[in-house]
């Protein structure tokens, strides 16, 4: 919890300019990237922060270009959120 009372929510991003279509990231967390075939990108399913942090991280650090970021966002009641980056590799 954050100090007035937020929550925390992972955040995880790729950058479909760096990223290769390798496949490493869903091999590594299938629950939470996919590929998309037509673009011949990585991408993140929906239910991707439900995913165990380690396993995003690890993804992350696995990324060959680096195109993935996972983030922690503090998300306040009041709706507007603050980001705090977390061991991401980017």
């Amino acid at each position: 919890m954050g100090e007035r009372g937020g929550r925390r929510v992972l955040e995880i991003s790729i950058d479909p300019d760096l990223c290769i279509g390798s496949g490493d990231c869903t091999r590594v967390a299938p629950s939470a990237f996919g590929l998309d075939e037509d673009r011949g990108v990585s991408i993140v399913r929906p239910d991707a922060g439900h995913v165990e942090a380690a396993l995003l991280l690890r993804a992350a650090r696995g990324c060959p270009t680096q195109a993935i970021r996972v983030r922690l966002a503090e998300v306040e009641e009041s709706g507007g959120d603050r980001r705090v980056d977390t061991s991401s590799p980017r």
